[in-house]
């Protein structure tokens, strides 16, 4: 399931940014998951320009794109 949801999201957000952005207007990209989907993955996401977060408890956490983003 993880591995389907973080494919969607990779494929989906790559192709927005390619087809509706030019590249010197593209924005940062952001994956937002209703779990966690491990360090494997949210390496991935980071390798690819992707930020990624996700709800733990009350509070939104994230990688490290996403934090240095300020988005958690």
């Amino acid at each position: 399931m993880l591995f389907r949801s973080v494919r969607a999201a990779i494929g989906q957000l790559l192709t927005y940014r390619y087809f509706l952005y030019e590249p010197e207007n593209a924005p940062h990209l952001l994956a937002c998951f209703s779990e966690s989907v491990g360090e494997a993955f949210v390496r991935l996401l980071e390798e690819l320009g992707i930020a990624s977060v996700w709800p733990d408890g009350p509070k939104w956490v994230g990688s490290r794109l996403a934090q240095d983003l300020g988005l958690v």
